[in-house]
């Protein structure tokens, strides 16, 4: 037998999150959550995001739960590039 999740509440996402996530239902259903300070390029090359959404409060957490442990996470010195240095291809910079 599955077991079901508890439910989450915008309350809950909103107290663990609103820091840094502004979140908003989805006028095409679903729940998007939008940073309240866009990420540098280097953040966003450790693939963080400013946008995140899922179809369910719980699957939000899910990726909120996922950002805020890779932003937390501490650099390794192998992965650091200089400032200067344009991100990978596939990640999108308002720098371009």
């Amino acid at each position: 037998m599955q077991q079901r999740s508890a439910a989450v509440s915008l309350a809950t996402l909103t107290s663990m999150y609103g820091k840094r996530w502004q979140i908003i239902e989805s006028a095409g259903g679903g729940w998007i959550a939008v940073r309240h300070h866009g990420l540098s390029a280097r953040a966003l090359a450790r693939g963080l995001s400013n946008v995140r959404g899922g179809n369910t409060l719980e699957e939000l957490a899910k990726h909120l739960a996922t950002e805020t442990a890779l932003e937390d996470r501490p650099l390794l010195p192998a992965l650091r590039r200089p400032v200067d240095q344009e991100p990978p291809d596939h990640v999108v910079s308002a720098r371009r």
